[in-house]
C-alpha cells in the first residue's frame, strides 16, 4: 500500500460544545465554523469532547443545523450519535435532515453487543439517515476482526475511528481491510506510524485552534523537537485534572477566539493554574505560525 501525503491526510477536529444562556451560542458555532473552513478542516460534532452525553436531542439538532449553516457548502460537517438503537436513529435522522455529511457512532454504553448485534444497530442508523458512519473502537467497544466481519456487510459503513490498536495491528488492518474499510488514527501526538500505515484521517483537539501545527507534526518537518512538546503538552493537559477534558479544549478555543467555556456535569471546569498553562501553551503554539508569516 502506498502511503498518502501528510498534506491529503483528512484533519477531522472534535469540536467542544458551546453553551450559551438557554441552549448552543450559536454566534460562537459561526465563528468556529469559519475557522475549520478556512483551514480546511473537518468538523466533528457531540464526541466525548462535545459533551454528547449532556445535550438534549433539541439542542443537538441545534448545534448540527447551526454548524452545517456556519461551514457553508464548503466545509464538511460529520455528526456523532449514540445511545440506544431508538435515540441514534433520531440523531442521526436530524443530521441528514440539516445536512450533515456523515457519521461518527459512539460506542455503546454498559451493554456489549456481539458482533452481528452491533452490526444491526450501525445498519437501522445508516439505513434511516442514507449517511455513511464511521464507528469508534475504544475501551468500550474494541471493533476486532469479529466485528469487521460483520460490519463490512452493512450498506454505509465507512470506517474505523481506532483509539486502540498497535501500530502492528493497525497495520495488519490496513492490509486485509483497508480496500473497503477507513482507518483513523487518534490524535496526531502518536499518529505518524498509523499515517505511515495507512490511515486516512486524523482526529484532533488542536486542529480546533492551530491546524498548522498538527499538519507539521505530521509531516515531520521540524527537526528542533519543539513543535513535538507542544503538540504532546497540548494532549498531556488534556488529562492532567480527571473530568475536565471537555473544559480544557473550550480553553484552547478562547486563548484565540471567544468562546464560552462553561460545561455541564458531571464534567467539572479546570483550575485557575490549568486553566493559565492551556492558554499559555495556545498563545506559543499560534505565535509560532504568526512569526512564520512575517
Amino acid at each position: 500500500m502506498t502511503t498518502p501525503p501528510f498534506d491529503a491526510i483528512e484533519l477531522v477536529a472534535f469540536m467542544p460544545t458551546p453553551f450559551g444562556d438557554g441552549g448552543i451560542d450559536e454566534y460562537a458555532v459561526e465563528q468556529q465554523m469559519e475557522h475549520y473552513r478556512d483551514t480546511g478542516v473537518t468538523v466533528g460534532l457531540l464526541g466525548g469532547l462535545g459533551e454528547f452525553y449532556a445535550v438534549s436531542h433539541d439542542e443537538a439538532t441545534q448545534l448540527m443545523r447551526a454548524s452545517v449553516e456556519g461551514i457553508g457548502g464548503e466545509g464538511k460537517v460529520l455528526a456523532a450519535v449514540g445511545f440506544a438503537t431508538r435515540e441514534a436513529v433520531r440523531l442521526a435522522e436530524s443530521a441528514a435532515r440539516v445536512g450533515c455529511r456523515g457519521l461518527v457512532v459512539n460506542p455503546p454504553y454498559y451493554v456489549h453487543p456481539s458482533p452481528q448485534a452491533f452490526a444491526e444497530h450501525l445498519r437501522s442508523v445508516t439505513e434511516a439517515s442514507g449517511l455513511d458512519a464511521v464507528v469508534y473502537s475504544s475501551t468500550h467497544l474494541a471493533i476486532d476482526d469479529s466485528y469487521l466481519d460483520a460490519l463490512v456487510n452493512v450498506d454505509g459503513f465507512r470506517g474505523v475511528k481506532d483509539e486502540l490498536s498497535s501500530p502492528d495491528e493497525f497495520t495488519h488492518r490496513v492490509k486485509r481491510w483497508g480496500d473497503r474499510v477507513d482507518f483513523w488514527a487518534v490524535g496526531e501526538h502518536t499518529a505518524v506510524p498509523y499515517v505511515a500505515a495507512g490511515a486516512k484521517a486524523v482526529t484532533s483537539a488542536l486542529a480546533s485552534v492551530c491546524p498548522e501545527a498538527s499538519r507539521e507534526h505530521l509531516a515531520g518537518t521540524d527537526r528542533t523537537g519543539e513543535l513535538a512538546q507542544l503538540v504532546h503538552d497540548s494532549v498531556r493537559l488534556l488529562g492532567v485534572e480527571p473530568g475536565t477534558s471537555a473544559s480544557v479544549a473550550k480553553e484552547m478555543i478562547a486563548a484565540v477566539r471567544p468562546w464560552p467555556t462553561g460545561v455541564r456535569g458531571p464534567q467539572t471546569a479546570a483550575s485557575d493554574s490549568l486553566r493559565s498553562a492551556v492558554r499559555e501553551l495556545v498563545v506559543t503554539m499560534t505565535d509560532r505560525y504568526k512569526d512564520a508569516e512575517r
